[in-house]
């Protein structure tokens, strides 16, 4: 059995902006802890919850009956609509996050050509010859790179994770590849739970006995820092030139480009910097840790910190998203990001991207959360399992999906 009263230790060394810490517990967690959980879980101070995401699962693998008797007494229930009822904002916002970590079309990532190739497998596409040939170069690529820098040295936190992120990522690549609604679920669990962190400024630990997790929070947090990148670019040049901020908000487009090498770079600052092990600014803090059960301890634990305003804007993205029911006139929400990729001259080391305005939506009527539920599209397309072909790749005519964006 797990010691549950050292869970959360590593936070508060840190100086944070929350009041205690919140407990999520994945479906695979329950299965393998059996009937000890209950019992073990009774610790006084901490808060225990699952999702809405979780107890469907749950419901499905062991009974209804059994999760009301066994369950339920020590576990709260987050859900998607009593997070509306106190902010509707949550709605965009929660699907980017999904999108941040399946198939995100990230140029700065390890996973791109993954991406761009299983987002084809999921439009019912087939792969030619040649892109299975560079897939698989790819992934070896990848493996020997990883490899390459660890060898010899001290193991940073960075390289540490980067070996977690190719030791899970075989598995994630399949289940992404096959449309496996398990992956597509642990994805919406872990959306739920860094915006209610993020929103709430509530550190959380999310206990699990999978590696799927971890590797999607990284992926995640590449998608964010990626995209701090390319609004840090706007906001230089709003700065330098007042008119670039105007020109948008009539309708003109803004383009520039980036280098290549710079833009890895910046990226990997902010994700770096996430990831540290300890901040001097109180922070929202998000850790996964993983249950090895062969060694019956953690191991491969993963840990976010966020200075309040950084989490106060990121638990504010809407990526391409607008749902009419939520504002998007703060926060740069009404802009629409693009790349260019690959580039037009082979030669040319630079990213082209574009920034042009979305419809403004200022003040929407408040809606409650199971009409929005029934209306809005994102909502829509997520309860007919139409979620699954969604991609950053590709702009499907049937949506407001976003193409080649971050």
């Amino acid at each position: 059995m797990c010691n549950f009263p050292e869970m959360g230790a590593e936070l508060s060394s840190n100086p944070s902006i929350s009041q205690g810490v919140d407990h999520f517990f994945d479906t695979n967690f329950f299965l393998h802890h059996g009937d000890k959980l209950p019992q073990a879980i009774e610790v006084a101070g901490i808060t225990n919850w699952i999702t809405e995401t979780t107890r469907l699962e749950l419901i499905q693998k062991i009974g209804k009956v059994e999760v009301e008797n066994r369950i339920a007494p020590f576990f709260h229930t987050l859900r998607f609509d009593d997070l509306y009822e106190r902010s509707p904002e949550i709605c965009p916002v929660y699907y980017y996050f999904i999108i941040c970590m399946y198939r995100p079309a990230n140029l700065a990532s390890l996973d791109f050509v993954d991406d761009l190739f299983n987002a084809k497998l999921a439009r019912g596409e087939v792969l030619t010859k040649e892109e299975i040939g560079i897939r698989e170069k790819h992934q070896k690529g990848i493996s020997k790179w990883v490899q390459s820098v660890t060898a010899g040295r001290k193991h940073s936190k960075f390289l540490q994770l980067m070996k977690i992120r190719t030791r899970t990522q075989k598995k994630a690549r399949q289940a992404a590849r096959d449309l496996h609604p398990a992956y597509l679920n642990d994805i919406r669990t872990l959306s739920l739970i860094i915006y209610n962190a993020l929103f709430s400024k509530k550190d959380v630990v999310f206990h699990t006995a999978d590696s799927d997790p971890s590797d999607l929070l990284l992926k995640w947090l590449e998608s964010i820092s990626t995209r701090m990148v390319f609004f840090f670019e706007l906001a230089k040049s709003c700065k330098l030139n007042p008119r670039v901020n105007r020109n948008i908000r009539r309708g003109k487009a803004f383009a520039s480009s980036i280098r290549y090498t710079d833009l890895l770079k910046k990226k990997k600052d902010f994700y770096t910097k996430f990831l540290a092990e300890y901040q001097d600014e109180p922070c929202v803090q998000i850790a996964i840790r993983r249950w090895d059960q062969s060694e019956n301890k953690y191991d491969d634990s993963v840990y976010l910190r966020f200075p309040e305003d950084i989490a106060t804007w990121i638990a504010s993205i809407h990526g391409q998203l607008n749902c009419p029911f939520t504002p998007n006139n703060s926060l740069h929400n009404w802009v629409l990001l693009n790349y260019e990729w690959p580039p037009k001259n082979p030669k040319s080391n630079q990213v082209r991207f574009s920034f042009r305005s979305k419809t403004l939506i200022e003040k929407p009527a408040r809606t409650p959360a199971d009409i929005h539920r029934k209306v809005c599209l994102y909502c829509r397309v997520d309860s007919t399992g139409e979620l699954a072909t969604w991609s950053n790749f590709t702009e499907p005519t049937k949506s407001e999906l976003p193409k080649r964006a971050i």
